[in-house]
């Protein structure tokens, strides 16, 4: 008798093929030149296109953030991030941890971030969502969603699960501690 190969059952569905990071990393050459996308639950995203407001904006975070941390924090901007084996997003800012190899041979990880920052100009809805759960999750410590047109900034601490404890929303007038450093941070030096 000879053996029976089992026949695959038919899926009246189709299913999604999800990607790992890795595999993401070895696609790399596909996305020269194409919009910007990132690697989230294992789905490639398309990023919403930067314009001069979303530009100006993290222009000015990031000259703001080198004057009070380049010594203390590497910067990264608009950079990947792994946050889990089928997660690589590029947030606009990443305040990371100083190490000698500069991160050359691998990506940060949760460990490895002070700070994360999205500036949302077309994307706020998505960066409450789906970035603040991943970004949670990984136990980023900070994570700051600036909001240029409605000229506020959503502070989001203390990561637990997938959310964070504390949310706090500030604007031009106002000031926070940025707990990493024990630093007074002012909304009208960082916003447009």
């Amino acid at each position: 008798m000879t053996p029976q190969t089992a026949i695959p059952e038919k899926r009246s569905e189709p299913h999604l093929w999800l990607f790992s990071a890795e595999d993401y990393q070895k696609m790399r050459a596909i996305f020269l030149g194409k919009p910007r996308v990132e690697l989230i639950d294992g789905q490639i995203i398309m990023m919403s296109p930067m314009g001069p407001l979303h530009n100006s904006q993290v222009d000015k975070l990031l000259y703001h953030l080198y004057q009070m941390f380049s010594d203390e924090a590497q910067l990264r901007i608009q950079g990947s991030i792994r946050i889990d084996d089928f997660s690589e997003p590029q947030p606009d800012i990443a305040l990371l941890k100083l190490r000698a190899d500069k991160y050359k041979n691998k990506l940060p990880t949760g460990k490895d971030i002070h700070l994360l920052v999205e500036v949302a100009v077309e994307s706020a809805d998505y960066d409450r969502t789906v970035k603040t759960k991943k970004y949670a999750t990984a136990g980023v410590p900070e994570y700051w969603i600036v909001l240029p047109e409605l000229e506020q900034i959503e502070v989001y601490r203390q990561p637990q699960g997938d959310a964070y404890l504390q949310k706090q929303t500030y604007r031009r007038g106002d000031s926070w501690t940025f707990e990493a450093f024990q630093l007074a941070i002012k909304a009208a030096d960082i916003l447009v």
